[in-house]
């Protein structure tokens, strides 16, 4: 399929997807491009609230009651001492509800409302776009085993920044998304994620994504190919999405009273890097570039320079 029939097809989703910004003046341009993606591990944690196994919740209060060894605890339960301690062991070391010998506050909350307050530490992985660093939607996250692990030659693509600014916009964003993360498992009354320790890039891959400006709105944006459900259809449908907008863009789409609860939202500093990259892009609406389905996702793809570059000295950084 050639190139000008994918755009034409991913436009007009896109429209369909985000008519809101349409509204913003004329389409300037919509550029084919290979986004690069950083796939973080980030370190958080997490607090949850859970119904008390009647052992653990006994064990804690005879240990409130100044009971601390397995043979004190044995004498008045008679319970086996193997299981008295890995009841023990259970509450200082995964639950935190003791330590030094007392009952910490979050063991203290447990004791008085009988609900195991607990506090975990949890790592998952979440994607970022390497050009705005902005975190990617549940529904634009995309399968790894469909990643590039370069890009082409004869194909626009954004050198990927070395860091991503994890600042307090971010970790909220971190957060609302590794919320999404939350199962109802069995006997969990709630679960939220508490704090954001620490963010690392372990991989880098590229996407197939287009650099869009409207003519009213002051900044470009990315936006990526995802899939949502359709509750009614129960199939998967595909969506062009932004990844984030700028807050100049968001200012102005609220300003003519379009709906933005969908996007994500940054400062207008972090689309700076973007403009850059796109300043180098041939920004032809249309081209004769082809782009085959066989060739669309692939183990290997030889990384213009500039990339590979960066790409070995990210290697160098992460071993």
């Amino acid at each position: 399929m050639a190139e000008a029939d994918y755009k034409k097809e991913d436009l007009s989703n896109f429209q369909k997807c985000c008519p809101e910004l349409f509204k913003a003046g004329k389409l300037k341009y919509m550029s084919l491009f290979y986004c690069p993606i950083s796939v973080a591990n980030v370190e958080a944690l997490e607090y949850t609230r859970a119904e008390f196994e009647s052992l653990e919740l006994l064990i804690l209060k005879l240990y409130d009651a100044g009971l601390h060894t397995t043979e004190a605890i044995n004498q008045v339960t008679s319970l086996d001492k193997k299981l008295i301690a890995k009841m023990i062991a259970l509450e200082e070391n995964a639950y935190k509800h003791i330590k030094e010998g007392k009952v910490t506050e979050l063991g203290r909350i447990s004791l008085n409302e009988k609900i195991n307050h607990v506090i975990y530490e949890v790592v998952k992985e979440i994607q970022f776009d390497a050009v705005t660093g902005s975190i990617l939607r549940r529904e634009l996250e995309q399968r790894e085993d469909k990643l590039f692990k370069g890009t082409v030659f004869k194909a626009d693509s954004a050198v990927p920044q070395r860091t991503i600014e994890v600042d307090e916009k971010v970790k909220n964003d971190i957060t609302e998304r590794l919320d999404q993360y939350k199962q109802p498992d069995i006997g969990i009354l709630d679960k939220n994620i508490k704090e954001i320790v620490d963010v690392k890039t372990s991989t880098l891959r590229f996407t197939r994504a287009y650099a869009v400006e409207f003519e009213k709105l002051k900044d470009p944006m990315i936006i990526l190919k995802g899939r949502i459900f359709n509750r009614e259809s129960k199939i998967p449908v595909i969506v062009w999405k932004p990844v984030s907008i700028s807050l100049s863009n968001y200012n102005y789409l609220k300003s003519i009273n379009c709906d933005t609860s969908s996007y994500i939202v940054r400062d207008d500093i972090h689309f700076e890097y973007l403009k850059d990259e796109i300043s180098r892009f041939n920004l032809d609406y249309e081209t004769n570039s082809e782009v085959n389905d066989e060739d669309e996702y692939t183990e290997e793809i030889e990384l213009r320079d500039d990339i590979n570059k960066y790409a070995i000295s990210l290697s160098d950084e992460l071993n």
